[in-house]
């Protein structure tokens, strides 16, 4: 009742008596009204969630324990910078529940939706039944983290590719259906939008983009569109790559060279020289280098490596197998390629294996050596021994031989005389002092022994002894005699007229 008399109504009123009646109902129609609205209230709200920019439906939900017509629901929507529009709509209540729907467009992040209940005259009842508020619902549109990588580019046209979306990488919500590529020019501050690319199930796309201007700069992005409408993302990060100039580039790296870092080693260090003006005709600048691998006999390129650094001099190669290799530079500018340098006997290397396998070879070189010194040092100390110990033993035999000579010439100047018989001898004659001194003047010793001499006419003497003693027997003749001189060793025997 103290509601009823908050809106000028009898307070003795029996409302649950009288309330109903026809006549009541004539002359207190808006305190009946007023009291139905008391009841009923907003019981929900629910709003689509939608892409950024994109038309929400928000749906209010009604809820009466009686019937009541002409109400009118209000949808109030506050903006991020709080500003508010009101969107009324008059419903009539034909049932306990009831939906009223709404739609906004250009929905955006910070939008807030409320839902009242409102009278007849369009008064807000702001009890917590009759009010309800929610914040708008977006999806995150999908970016792409990485910019696109430049593959190739012609005088009006370039090609670039990027890695398909992927909710792990890359920033948004799924499903992406396509991608829109974008292009200017270095100066240009608004990009140019091209043909969309569907997307599929490879993990790269490409796209070229063509009518283009010769020798001139570009930049070059693309944004990921998922489902729904205002679906596209923002912009990946861009790529720079230029047209190739009309005039072909004809400059090559100077002075390539090849050499290995340390003996026996399979890792290669090539440098090169970077000539000062690269494209006369162009207004090329250098963005890198390409370095070919090839095979020396067969010619095959083994590999390819870029190195987009347009201040590196040098590049090292690591894990080259046992072979000969050529090596050559390629300058990659942002207006084309130019030639390949050319193949010197500076830029081929050969590589004979692993660094282990180096040293073990090295080693097994040095074990090698050193065996065969050994050997030599052993053959030649045994020769000296050897030949030593011939001398040694020849020595040994000369001293035995001489020995047994010397021994042999005692044995014979000592041995036992043999006597011939006295028969054999002849008698000597008398000898006097003038008889032996005519006899000796006349004596030719060197000629009268190298003659035969008869027999009569010697004296035999059979050994040294004998003569010995026969010079004894001379000698002891008087002394008023000559005496015979002694003959020489040779001669054996004397020779007496």
């Amino acid at each position: 009742m103290a509601d009823a008399r908050r809106h000028g109504l009898p307070g003795t009123l029996d409302v649950r008596q009288k309330m109903w009646s026809p006549h009541f109902l004539r002359t207190n129609s808006r305190f009946i009204f007023l009291f139905l609205i008391y009841h009923a209230g907003i019981a929900d709200i629910q709003v689509s969630k939608v892409n950024p920019g994109a038309t929400a439906e928000i749906n209010c939900t009604v809820e009466s324990p009686n019937s009541l017509a002409n109400v009118s629901a209000i949808l109030t929507v506050t903006e991020a910078n709080q500003g508010r529009s009101f969107i009324g709509v008059r419903i009539e209540l034909s049932s306990q529940s009831l939906v009223q729907s709404f739609k906004v467009c250009n929905v955006m992040n910070g939008n807030d939706f409320s839902c009242y209940l409102a009278d007849r005259y369009n008064s807000l009842v702001n009890d917590g039944r009759h009010y309800r508020r929610k914040e708008a619902d977006l999806y995150v549109l999908p970016l792409i983290a990485r910019s696109p990588d430049f593959i190739s580019a012609s005088n009006t046209t370039i090609t670039i590719s990027w890695t398909a979306w992927n909710d792990i990488n890359d920033i948004g919500d799924p499903p992406v259906i396509g991608y829109v590529p974008y292009y200017r020019t270095n100066e240009e501050e608004y990009w140019n939008s091209t043909d969309s690319v569907q997307a599929n199930e490879m993990p790269t796309l490409s796209f070229t983009f063509s009518n283009l201007l010769p020798d001139t700069l570009y930049q070059f992005s693309v944004a990921a569109v998922r489902e729904g409408s205002f679906g596209e993302g923002p912009k990946s990060s861009y790529e720079s790559a230029r047209t190739y100039c009309p005039m072909p580039i004809e400059t090559q790296p100077l002075d390539v060279q090849a050499r290995l870092t340390e003996a026996g080693s399979t890792t290669v260090l090539i440098s090169w020289k970077v000539p000062d003006e690269i494209s006369p005709n162009c207004s090329a600048s250098l963005i890198g280098f390409l370095i070919y691998v090839s095979d020396f006999k067969s010619k095959e390129i083994l590999d390819v490596v870029q190195v987009m650094d347009p201040n590196v001099k040098g590049y090292i190669y690591e894990n080259l197998g046992k072979n000969i290799y050529n090596f050559q530079v390629k300058l990659v500018t942002d207006a084309g390629y130019g030639p390949v340098s050319a193949l010197t006997e500076y830029a081929r290397i050969s590589v004979s294996g692993d660094v282990t396998d180096q040293k073990g070879h090295s080693y097994t070189i040095v074990i090698v050596v050193l065996i065969v010194l050994i050997t030599l040092t052993l053959l030649i100390a045994m020769s000296v021994v050897l030949l030593v110990y011939r001398r040694h033993s020849n020595r040994a035999h000369n001293q035995k031989n001489k020995d047994t000579n010397a021994t042999e010439e005692k044995d014979e100047v000592y041995a036992e005389p043999n006597f011939p018989d006295e028969a054999q001898y002849l008698p000597l004659k008398e000898v006097t002092k003038d008889s032996l001194h005519h006899n000796y003047k006349g004596l030719n010793l060197k000629s009268d022994i190298q003659k035969e001499p008869l027999e009569t006419e010697y004296l035999s003497v059979e050994s040294d002894a004998t003569a010995h003693e026969s010079s004894i027997e001379i000698n002891q003749i008087e002394q008023g005699c000559y005496e015979i001189p002694n003959v020489p060793e040779e001669s054996t025997a004397i020779y007496v007229n």
